[in-house]
């Protein structure tokens, strides 16, 4: 029997721990790129990955704001759509999505190798803009 692809939320900090504001961008840039990496990783192992993180670019966009409701957002891709929740480390937001996972019942991940390879076998793709 083949594993199934599991649809998995990437969880993990996002809002810096020193609101200076010079330290702050960066750090909220580098959880960013942390969980980009993860949820790479995930798709390479053959899963279906949501990134939380990437509104951090619909915030900062012209048209974005800060003040949206993102945690119930987020929350919405967890009770709706994941079968899996990645837990990347310990923050307020991202302590209270696995609680919510837990009580949902999806299967949680701590570590890159806990997660199955299912790598399917993917067709060349032509990317639009590419010159290949």
């Amino acid at each position: 029997m083949s594993e199934e692809r599991a649809r998995i939320y990437v969880c993990g900090p996002y809002s810096p721990m020193i609101h200076e504001r010079n330290y702050c961008i960066g750090e909220a840039e580098e959880n960013v790129r942390r969980a980009i990496r993860i949820g790479n990783e995930l798709i390479e192992k053959g899963h279906f990955v949501f990134v939380p993180h990437l509104g951090h670019y619909q915030a900062n966009a012209p048209n974005g704001r800060h003040d949206w409701p993102w945690y119930e957002i987020d929350n919405s891709f967890i009770e709706h759509w994941a079968t899996a929740l990645f837990y990347i480390t310990s923050s307020k937001g991202s302590d209270a999505e696995l609680h919510l996972a837990e009580r949902l019942g999806l299967k949680i991940y701590i570590h890159l190798d806990e997660v199955p390879n299912i790598t399917p076998a993917r067709p060349h793709m032509h990317c639009v803009g590419c010159d290949q």
